[in-house]
């Protein structure tokens, strides 16, 4: 069973915003390894990252426990039995929110953890990331929290992406296995957005991602694209990315993040 994984952003090298956070793990309900488990993504990090234009992208997950008994909310960086203080470990009393701003790195690729499935039900999870220095202009985006029955084994796409110089777009894709080497390949086609349009979309490019993973055995794979490098983009119109999963594994998901140049607001683009 694939433990469960909650990343945590990605420290890019070039862009730095939504399209720059880094990578961690957080894991809800720590249950003897023999209950049954379900697996999650978190894809972005808690914490502080400086980003492009002056801006401080600040994200925080809050969880709701909706059940009668608290949940224990804590990483797999360290041994079930770390000390509190040596690792990211939370309590959630019952019925109750708790709000975690505090960042958890996972040198490199998301990190795994799980919780135990006859809690999942009860454990709700929301990202948010917003510029704080517009702190005023918006409240932010949310990342979806995924859950294994949303990552996938056969191609998926990410569609209505803008090819316009006012918007800088990252695409993102994850591998949830530690065990296993991704084999995926992308696909960007260029299509046209009139509507009731009837015609095949135009590939432009196509390329095996590169991923990588952190160094510690509970981290997954992510792999990194800037779709305004990517070659013989059209100057208008619209793209379509398709990942293909080569191996028949369900566990990939990815998605895009659209950033704004002059108001660093953020557009979520999922499968």
């Amino acid at each position: 069973m694939i433990p469960l994984l909650l990343v945590l952003g990605l420290a890019l090298p070039v862009a730095r915003d939504l399209n720059d956070l880094s990578v961690a793990p957080v894991t809800a309900s720590i249950q003897p390894a023999a209950l049954a488990q379900t697996t999650l993504l978190l894809p972005i990090n808690t914490g502080t990252t400086p980003g492009l234009f002056e801006s401080q992208w600040q994200t925080q997950l809050s969880v709701a426990n909706m059940s009668d008994t608290s949940v224990e909310v804590r990483d797999l960086a360290k041994p079930f039995d770390c000390p509190v203080d040596a690792c990211f470990g939370y309590t959630v009393a019952r019925r109750s929110t708790l709000v975690i701003e505090k960042g958890v790195l996972c040198d490199k690729g998301g990190c795994l953890g799980h919780v135990d499935a006859s809690k999942a039900s009860d454990v709700s999870l929301t990202l948010r990331t917003r510029d704080t220095t517009r702190q005023n202009a918006s409240w932010g985006v949310s990342v979806p929290v995924v859950r294994d029955t949303q990552f996938y084994q056969s191609p998926f796409s990410l569609m209505d992406l803008p090819v316009d110089p006012q918007f800088r777009a990252t695409l993102r894709v994850y591998d949830v296995d530690p065990t296993t080497l991704p084999q995926v390949l992308v696909r960007v086609y260029a299509t046209d957005p009139t509507p009731l349009r009837d015609a095949p979309d135009t590939l432009v490019f196509e390329f095996t991602p590169t991923f990588s993973r952190g160094s510690a055995g509970f981290a997954a794979a992510v792999s990194e694209t800037y779709l305004w490098g990517v070659p013989n983009l059209p100057t208008t119109g619209r793209l379509r990315v398709e990942v293909i999963p080569l191996d028949g594994r369900k566990e990939y998901w990815g998605f895009v993040s659209i950033t704004n140049n002059t108001t660093q607001k953020v557009t979520i683009v999922t499968p």
